[in-house]
């Protein structure tokens, strides 16, 4: 699901800025974390693209603001943080650079 719906105020970077290790796993310690916390952590797809990832206690689910080249595209609201990258994936994957 997508929708434009904004972080909660107060949301800062968690220490370990990246949610997802080299090899593209869910780091766990972080997801674990930044659950119903107010920080966020990265999802780096490429150069062009990143998606700042947090738990919205408000509306019970991970969200997920990319951004591209072109500055804010999408909020992704999913159940997961992988279900965020998977459908980031679906949308532009064929944009993404390697």
């Amino acid at each position: 699901m997508k929708g434009p719906i904004a972080a909660p105020d107060g949301f800062n970077v968690f220490e370990d800025i990246f949610l997802w290790d080299e090899y593209g796993e869910i780091k766990e310690e972080v997801m674990n974390a930044i659950y119903m916390k107010p920080f966020f952590s990265y999802l780096v797809l490429a150069d062009n693209f990143f998606c700042s990832v947090y738990w919205n206690d408000n509306i019970g689910y991970w969200c997920g603001e990319l951004w591209g080249d072109e500055g804010y595209l999408n909020t992704y609201i999913c159940d997961s943080p992988e279900e965020i990258k998977d459908e980031i994936l679906e949308d532009y994957g064929d944009r993404i650079e390697e």
